[in-house]
């Protein structure tokens, strides 16, 4: 039978092939006519029917007749438990392994502090370090190898390592008595670390700061830092509804406190209210609130025209100056820890660590044998000592 081309006699093959046979023509390309003659094909071979093998017998590949065993049997191993995302209302069963989502866990922690009654500044500090962790570890991490592993990257010269151990150690409290998640940081020691002395200005320089202000927003910087002690994060968080007659309201890390305010302080403050309102932020910039930058810009600015040097000039370096110089006039620990606002006595310790012109100072005012030689002298009172930073500096109060 002739056919017209390639295509077609491809085509008259394929319908001689069994069933399933691949179809090939289908992918030709068309090509140009030609007569071709193909002779008749013989039918294929009838299949042999081949009997089932009895059980449990190999089989033989139809094509290859090579035998097939069938495989041992092999005891099935139990699945395993399934791994669960998501914070529980109820702890799970102990034969499941839990995967609980660290930000859902964190997210519910803060949740449960702000309900507390927490600062939106404290608050802000738990974020901060904790969202570093849940970028380390997105699954909450069960072992205390883990967290161990994670504190090791901070260095142990700083307070890092132990401020992080402290937060994670409230966030696995909650989660372990609120959902009954584990507590590996049980297992995890308190990181530990030699607190240095905080560099601060000497008295000499503390004069000579207080004697190159020229404007009364540098004035009222200074009284900040050096004669209330304030933090930073404090002073910008500072409102002039916060100021009293003889208090002030001091927003910080935790909580807000009152504490004393000398009148020196109130009408340094009192004199940026010009036009402004009582929720307005007591330090203004150009274009808003004054910035981190610019308190340090402003406070570079005094150490330099004061011609100090050696110093970190910084806001914090006149709060160490405050809580130094009031060690040194004689003012008790457990007051300055009040004023300084520190949750423990071991930063407010180092305050009293004086050098040694301050210490032969402090040997020959309270030595026994030199009170005990005034008998009319009595117990000194202290409770005023606080006004030592603008009394003992006299001289050098900013008109």
């Amino acid at each position: 039978m002739p056919y017209r081309n390639l295509k077609d006699l491809m085509v008259a093959i394929e319908e001689r092939l069994p069933n399933g046979a691949p179809k090939l023509s289908e992918r030709l390309p068309a090509v140009p006519d030609f007569l071709v003659e193909l002779p008749d094909l013989p039918a294929p071979a009838k299949l042999l029917e081949m009997a089932a093998p009895p059980a449990g017998a190999g089989l033989k590949h139809y094509v290859t007749q090579v035998e097939i065993m069938p495989a041992a049997k092999v005891a099935s191993t139990p699945a395993a438990p399934p791994l669960l995302r998501g914070l529980p209302d109820e702890a799970g069963t102990p034969d499941q392994q839990r995967l609980w989502d660290t930000t859902e866990v964190i997210d519910k922690f803060l949740a449960t502090k702000r309900a507390s009654g927490a600062s939106d500044a404290y608050l802000a500090g738990l974020k901060r370090r904790l969202r570093v962790f849940a970028r380390y570890f997105p699954e909450l991490p069960t072992r205390p190898e883990q967290i161990e592993e994670y504190l090791s990257r901070f260095s142990r010269e700083t307070p890092t390592a132990q401020d992080n151990w402290k937060v994670l150690s409230m966030l696995y409290g909650f989660a372990n008595t609120r959902h009954g998640l584990p507590n590996p940081i049980l297992q995890v020691a308190k990181p530990k670390f030699k607190p240095k002395t905080p560099r601060r200005l000497t008295e000499t320089e503390a004069k000579a700061l207080l004697s190159v202000i020229r404007t009364d927003r540098e004035q009222a910087i200074v009284y900040t830092f050096l004669g209330l002690g304030l933090r930073l994060s404090e002073a910008q968080r500072l409102r002039f509804r916060d100021i009293g007659d003889d208090t002030i309201l001091v927003h910080g890390k935790e909580r807000t406190e009152e504490i004393p305010l000398l009148p020196e302080i109130r009408d340094a403050l009192l004199k940026l209210s010009n036009g402004r309102k009582p929720d307005d932020p007591v330090f203004w910039g150009l274009q808003g609130p004054l910035s981190t930058s610019s308190f340090d810009h402003i406070i570079r600015q005094l150490f330099a025209r004061a011609g100090i040097t050696g110093r970190k000039t910084s806001a914090h370096t006149l709060r160490h100056t405050r809580g130094a110089l009031w060690a040194a006039s004689g003012g008790d620990t457990a007051s300055s820890r009040r004023l300084l606002r520190h949750r423990t006595t071991q930063m407010t310790d180092l305050y009293s660590q004086l050098n040694f012109t301050e210490l032969r100072a402090k040997e020959e005012r309270y030595n026994p044998l030199r009170t005990l030689a005034e008998p009319d002298r009595g117990l000194e009172d202290t409770s005023s000592v606080q006004q030592y930073l603008f009394v003992a500096l006299s001289g050098c109060h900013h008109k």
